[in-house]
C-alpha cells in the first residue's frame, strides 16, 4: 500500500508542477477595441432660469459638457439644445 500512495502522491506533484505551454483556445480573451470619434467638450444649451455668472432666461450658450452634465441639467436651469428644442423656441419668438 505504501508503493500506491508513494505514486499517487508523485503522479499528481508532478502533474500540478508543469505549468501548460499555452492556455486552451477558448480561454484566451480577445480585446477588440471599436474607433470611435472625439468626444464633445461642449455641449449647446438653452437656460430655462435665470443663473448668476452664467446668463439670463432663454439664453443658448455654449458650456463644458461637464458643467452641464453635473451642474445644470440635474438642476433643472438648464435644456440641451435639440432641433425640437429650437423649433419649440422660434414658434414661441413668432407667437410674441
Amino acid at each position: 500500500m505504501a508503493s500506491s500512495s508513494c505514486a499517487s502522491t508523485l503522479a499528481w506533484s508532478a502533474a500540478s508542477s508543469v505549468p501548460p505551454s499555452r492556455p486552451p483556445a477558448r480561454w484566451v480573451p480577445y480585446l477588440v477595441i471599436v474607433a470611435q470619434g472625439k468626444v464633445k467638450k461642449y455641449r449647446q444649451i438653452i437656460l430655462t432660469d435665470d443663473i448668476a455668472e452664467v446668463g439670463k432666461k432663454g439664453d443658448t450658450l455654449k458650456v463644458r459638457a461637464g458643467f452641464s452634465r453635473n451642474f445644470l441639467l440635474p438642476k433643472g436651469n438648464a435644456q440641451l439644445l435639440t432641433p425640437e428644442v429650437l423649433k419649440e423656441m422660434q414658434l414661441e419668438q413668432e407667437r410674441i
